[in-house]
């Protein structure tokens, strides 16, 4: 029982290191803490990003890795890759120089991985008598509906079809509602992971606290921080992220003997500039943070564009990038005025371009509106003058956007014609961006007549 004894000491300590998820640990402590006992069947582990899923089902198996099978799903996105990477991590097989880097076996349909699954589980127990239980965990779970759609159903089943004590854990940033499909799949059981509420961000930010700092006034800086970037972003990775790069920026007056650390005020005022060039830079990560630290305040003051954009996009992602700024930033009923093919609306646009450049900035000063995917597609198919080759993917570019934050989705659903979404670039960014495809985006922008 020695194993036991060190999964129960895990949950005990996770307990202590993931403030305000105690009741979901509980759970799962309640659901697949007794290694010798009979399993539930399936887990749907849901919530948004940051919310401590992955990490708290990693640290939990990381005690008994000889049983659980822990796969990215988007890593294994077909569904031999899915199912040899499973067979490979029960098995404990390795793939190497001296295998030839194969893997446990050929798989490429469900009835082989059962074969084989069950093949792998009876070697154990005839080794022990006792009731073992076993865990296929499935991270980024979403992307198993677009594998295949009669996959996801199958992995469900297989516990009922092996007979075997297997609990089939699938993790995802969206709701099981999504998940269901025409065809029918066996109900998991559902546990909740919501979102942070401020106290237990701010009480999981003080442990990044330096060694050498005292607690309370780091507490003061992080809940500073978190009352500036409450609004545009509450994923805690990237608050974390944030206060890594902008606390020793705070503490520089203190360091240079101008100021006290009860000078809050005037900290303040010396951060100020910081922070508003951190909320351009949300989720980019173009910036590493030594390069931040020897950055000048005159460069934060009047900041380069070029310096700005250090990564490069595809040519078509880019002016997808330039279609939702237009759809953020231009108000629906001026559609058909700037991105209508005709001759009249040209000589309209001319028109106008001379006074866009003088009145653009005062555009930001709304920020950028939400708008449908099918309204900035639209505009995009308008402004782009080559045709599209067929080899192009424009669903998947779009995905890249999402995932490098530069699109923001707005609500659950992650059906594309359905979605909404709003641009997260400043006008300097797109401006930058334009001018490398040869875009002259003044033409397009809205003006108020």
């Amino acid at each position: 029982m020695e194993i036991q004894d060190e999964i129960d000491e895990q949950f005990e300590l996770l307990k202590i290191n993931y403030p305000g998820r105690e009741l979901q640990i509980t759970r799962l402590q309640n659901l697949i803490g007794d290694i010798h006992q009979i399993v539930p069947s399936s887990i749907f582990i849901f919530g948004d990003s940051a919310t401590g899923k992955t990490s708290i089902v990693r640290a939990i198996f990381s005690k008994y890795k000889k049983y659980a099978s822990f796969i990215n799903c988007i890593n294994c996105y077909t569904p031999r890759l899915l199912f040899e990477h499973c067979l490979n991590k029960l098995s404990g097989y390795i793939p190497g120089p001296d295998n030839l880097y194969s893997n446990y076996a050929h798989c490429e349909t469900v009835s082989e991985f059962v074969h084989y699954l069950v093949e792998i589980c009876s070697k154990d127990e005839n080794k022990d008598d006792e009731v073992i239980g076993r865990y296929l965990v499935f991270d980024n779970a979403e992307r198993l509906r677009e594998t295949n759609p009669l996959l996801l159903s199958a992995l469900l089943r297989v516990p009922e079809i092996t007979n075997l004590n297997i609990t089939i854990i699938l993790i995802s940033n969206i709701v099981w509602e999504k998940f269901r499909s025409q065809t029918g799949m066996l109900e998991p059981i559902l546990l909740q992971f919501p979102s942070y509420s401020k106290n237990e961000i701010l009480n999981i930010m003080i442990k990044d606290c330096p060694k050498d700092e005292n607690k309370n006034f780091y507490y003061i800086f992080i809940e500073l921080l978190y009352d500036v970037f409450n609004k545009p972003c509450r994923n805690l990775n990237e608050l974390r992220h944030m206060a890594m790069l902008l606390y020793p920026k705070y503490i520089e007056p203190i360091n240079e003997g101008n100021a006290t650390r009860n000078d809050t005020v005037k900290l303040f005022k010396h951060i100020e500039i910081y922070f508003k060039q951190a909320l351009d830079k949300l989720y980019l990560r173009n910036i590493s943070s030594s390069e931040w630290k020897n950055k000048s305040l005159e460069e934060y003051i009047e900041p380069s564009i070029n310096s700005d954009i250090t990564f490069e996009l595809p040519y078509y992602t880019k002016f997808l990038l330039i279609a939702s700024y237009l759809a953020s930033y231009n108000p629906p009923r001026y559609d058909l005025r700037f991105f209508s093919k005709s001759s009249e609306n040209k000589r309209r646009k001319s028109r106008k371009q001379e006074d866009v450049s003088g009145n653009k900035r005062s555009q930001q000063l709304y920020g950028p509106k939400v708008f449908p995917m099918e309204r900035m597609l639209a505009i995009f198919y308008s402004i782009i003058e080559d045709p599209i080759e067929g080899t192009i993917d424009i669903n998947r570019q779009i995905a890249s956007l999402l995932t490098l934050k530069l699109l923001i989705k707005i609500g659950n659903t992650d059906i594309l014609n359905q979605m909404k979404c709003k641009c997260n670039v400043n006008y300097e960014f797109i401006q930058y961006l334009s001018k490398s495809v040869h875009f002259d985006i003044t033409k397009y922008l809205y003006e108020a007549i």
